[in-house]
């Protein structure tokens, strides 16, 4: 891959012209916080970091931008891509698209949120060529969401090189890379870093200048149509006002009631300044299902994050590749569908360094980004726990939206700034109490034991992995087949049994490796090695390029004449000036092959 190898000759070289010198105080928020008079001030280092970042990118997306290739993953080619043909050709005729009659019999576009119709990069969409803004409006997103992990992560005191890290662990994990196939949800998920850096320099001074752009961030996230996105970011960034700056023994008391009517100030104008699409968006809720019973507790969490895929979020594919080779597992686990992100791979590394930043770092944001991630996480599982139906019942607006597995994204974000803070910490050799080196060193013991004895029991024992997770396939199997004749047979449960036992064996040694080295180097660091620091660098390059092999095809691509193409049957209708209308249904047919249903 072209694209490997100029990472990792490239990287290492502006990483360490970026590393902050051993008596550096780089951690120190207010260093960061201080770097300038501006809102946005950044120094060379900075600016070369960013642009390193967006090229990387460019280069991570080159197919899409500088050859005829779109991509076309689930909703892309049958809704959102010919929704942005049409607004397209509607605007440049010189019209508003207010109806598009060619699908579903006739649909609202402006009305339709989904469409993003009122959102900035439909003005690119309407002047340039329609294939090639559709593809620029994921890639800039993705910049814009590296970017901001970036200014966020420099914002709470991190030195160049880990805010780069973060950015790029952010921009380039397996849930973010995977919103390729989301029109609405990669515009939303983007500013979510850019939300909280506002909100936290909104904090710290008098003016309000931060306050009218986090409005407008807010805004934009509102305009983007993805409402769960919304409400998770705007409650990361109340829950870090009042980690900041409230008071937990005076609950109603003044510094308290200033935060709460700040952001019920913002919230109100932000659905003023969206009133433009707010308004024709409630008028089509009132005449749907969904505005007028709302959507059951079943359909709300019908995508939720099973606990068991943690391990793909570390061991790549560990299921099955979802695109091209999946198993009963992949199945099974996605709540019987395929799943949400094509790729929700992390890796250790990253793991590793924020594990590092939260036990070893002296920033007191980690404490928040900790916490935040942890309880984002445990709300992804969905209805596999009973966190989130918790959640359901006590915020209404949740009945409106869909899929707990959305929250993977800013969870991962928390982890990208968490590893921030653990490679400046790893860099240095600065010495810490022993009861902080046993916050890194005794998970990593416990979580190395644990996976040796798993891994022996796949290859001595296999009956004691084999029984739990007959039953756990059964199980979840069971919460989305109710409603469905039939269930899983006895030979589908035997094979997809040896197939979790075969990749236990073969999987798990990599993984101990990764254990035993983090464990090792972290070993190395508190005796103060000298050679730590240099492995840390590699460590760092080790984890960008996984990051980058394995999540490159996490947005499949195809020639844009797919977009043109006519199918055979067509040649078999006449020819009218009215639209075609067509449907298609694939289902698994319950007859037995060859009667006349199949």
């Amino acid at each position: 891959m072209p694209f490997l190898t100029m990472l990792v000759s490239v990287v290492p070289l502006d990483f360490m012209a970026t590393f902050p010198s051993a008596d550096s105080s780089a951690d120190s928020p207010r260093q960061a916080e201080n770097s300038g008079p501006g809102l946005f001030s950044i120094g060379r280092s900075d600016a070369a970091a960013i642009m390193l970042l967006i090229a990387c990118l460019v280069a991570m997306f080159w197919r899409v931008l500088f050859t005829p290739a779109m991509f076309f993953y689930r909703d892309v080619f049958n809704y959102s891509f010919p929704h942005a043909q049409f607004i397209h050709e509607i605007c440049r005729s010189g019209h508003l698209p207010y109806w598009n009659p060619y699908l579903n019999f006739g649909e609202p576009v402006l009305a339709n949120p989904n469409f993003l119709f009122f959102y900035p990069s439909t003005v690119f969409l309407i002047l340039l060529p329609a294939g090639f803004a559709y593809t620029l409006h994921y890639v800039a997103h993705f910049a814009i969401a590296g970017v901001g992990a970036y200014m966020l992560a420099r914002r709470w005191g991190q030195s160049c090189a880990a805010a780069f890290l973060a950015g790029f662990f952010f921009a380039f994990s397996g849930p973010v890379l995977s919103l390729g196939n989301f029109y609405n949800h990669v515009a939303a998920a983007a500013w979510i870093p850019w939300a909280l850096f506002l909100a936290d320099r909104a904090l710290e001074t008098r003016s309000w200048r931060p306050w009218i752009l986090l409005l407008l961030v807010f805004t934009l996230q509102f305009l983007a149509a993805e409402p769960f996105t919304l409400i998770v970011t705007f409650g990361l960034a109340l829950a870090l006002a009042f980690y900041r700056k409230g008071r937990s023994r005076r609950l109603l008391g003044p510094a308290n009631r200033r935060i709460l009517l700040a952001f019920v100030l913002v919230g109100g104008l932000m659905l003023a300044l969206a009133a433009v699409q707010l308004l024709p968006s409630l008028d089509l809720l009132e005449h749907s299902r969904r505005g007028n019973e709302g959507l059951p507790f079943n359909e709300t969490t019908s995508w939720s994050f099973h606990p068991l895929a943690l391990l793909e979020v570390v061991i790549p594919d560990f299921f099955g590749r979802p695109l091209e080779a999946p198993s009963l597992w992949t199945l099974v686990l996605n709540c019987r569908n395929t799943p949400y992100f094509p790729s929700v791979f992390l890796g250790f590394i990253p793991l590793f360094f924020a594990l590092a930043g939260w036990s070893l770092g002296r920033n007191q944001h980690r404490n928040f980004a900790a916490g935040a991630g942890a309880v984002l996480l445990f709300l992804s599982f969905g209805r596999f726990t009973p966190f989130f139906a918790v959640i359901y019942l006590l915020v209404p607006p949740l009945a409106l939206v869909r899929f707990p597995v959305k929250l993977l994204v800013p969870a991962t974000l928390m982890v990208a700034l968490l590893a921030g803070w653990g490679f400046d910490a790893l860099v240095h050799s600065d010495p810490v109490p022993r009861h902080r080196s046993r916050r890194i060193l005794t998970p990593l013991k416990w979580l190395l034991t644990g996976t040796v004895v798993l891994w022996l029991a796949a290859l001595l024992a296999p009956s004691l992995i084999a029984s739990p997770a007959e039953w756990i396939l059964v199980r979840t199997n069971g919460m989305f087949m109710r409603s469905l004749a039939g269930g899983l047979t006895a030979v589908q449960i035997s094979e997809a049994t040896a197939f979790l036992l075969t990749m236990f064996r073969w999987q798990l040694p990599g993984f101990i490796g990764f254990i035993l080295g983090g464990t090792l180097l972290v070993s190395a660091w508190i005796q103060g090695k000298a050679w730590v620091r240099h492995s840390v660098i590699a460590a760092a390059v080790l984890g960008m390029a996984l990051l980058v092999a394995v999540n490159y095809q996490a947005n499949p691509v195809v020639a844009r004449t797919f977009y043109t193409y006519r199918p055979p049957v067509l040649q078999n209708l006449e020819d009218s000036s009215q639209p075609y209308r067509f449907s298609y249904i694939f289902r698994e047919s319950e007859s037995p092959p060859g009667t006349p249903e199949v």
